[in-house]
């Protein structure tokens, strides 16, 4: 499955940096999904075989090859983040023991790519413009539901779509909560990214969930200690959270019982 997750990954990362590139509030969904792939410097139009996430811009040096202008980081890192995110999520789907579970670990792969896509757009969106579009977490939230489906049918147990919409509603009013108490520091697009986020993290248990939601916080606290060190923002100054509720669901998924079960063999002292 590796095989197929490395390379649907990096395309998926390079979908997300190109869908960050181009959006703005007033731009067209359609638009954005139809246009093709363009050099930013001078404006021409990029070829398949110079569009090969990761590869073509090692064999090109980091530069177009129209005008030679330089391609930044941000591209190949996208791409190297998205393979290793999908790879990372694959491996913690089952391996299938019929061709009917077959048929439905393909449409899991197919809801994770999805989330994978969504979620990484919306980190980069959020981080770049503190705004998280509608549609995306829409996305992030259907493909979860759809992924909580498939779930529970391999398991022959519909009783399990309970815990993910549990987490989810947990997920949302506890940053409903915190976005009346906070007096502005927290968003309605971080409220609703939670309850898609919590969505996703209900299908591999609640501890998880728990997890993802410390995780959350923590990765948010982070990335606010960074940019006061480099001394670019104050206490006050609100930045994105999308990232963060991202990242840390993101982390739970792959690590969630690990660090679940070395937290209680900590309290308790028994292995676990």
């Amino acid at each position: 499955m590796l095989w197929v997750a490395l390379p649907l990954g990096a395309a998926l990362g390079s979908f997300a940096v190109a869908l960050d590139s181009r959006w703005s509030q007033e731009a067209n969904w359609r638009d954005l999904l139809s246009r093709p792939s363009m050099c930013d410097s001078c404006g021409a139009h990029v070829a398949w075989y110079d569009n090969i996430p990761i590869v073509s811009w090692l064999l090109l040096g980091g530069r177009t090859r129209c005008c030679k202008a330089r391609i930044g980081l941000r591209e190949p890192l996208g791409e190297l983040a998205g393979a290793v995110l999908m790879a990372a999520l694959s491996s913690t789907l089952r391996e299938p023991a019929s061709y009917l579970a077959w048929s439905m670990i393909s449409l899991s792969i197919l809801t994770l790519a999805t989330a994978v896509a969504s979620g990484l757009a919306l980190a980069l969106i959020d981080a770049r413009t503190r705004l998280l579009p509608n549609p995306l977490v829409l996305t992030l939230a259907v493909s979860g539901a759809i992924f909580a489906s498939m779930d529970a049918l391999l398991n022959n147990n519909v009783a399990g779509l309970l815990a993910p919409l549990g987490s989810s509603l947990a997920w949302w009013l506890a940053f409903w909560v915190l976005r009346l108490t906070s007096r502005g520091g927290m968003g309605i697009g971080d409220t609703k990214l939670a309850a898609a986020v919590g969505l996703w993290l209900g299908v591999f248990g609640i501890p998880v969930s728990l997890v993802g939601f410390f995780l959350a916080f923590a990765f948010g606290a982070i990335q606010g200690l960074l940019v006061m060190a480099i001394k670019r923002a104050g206490r006050k100054q609100q930045l994105p959270f999308g990232p963060a509720i991202l990242g840390g669901g993101a982390t739970a998924i792959i690590f969630g019982n690990q660090i679940w079960f070395g937290y209680l063999q900590l309290v308790t002292g028994f292995a676990i």
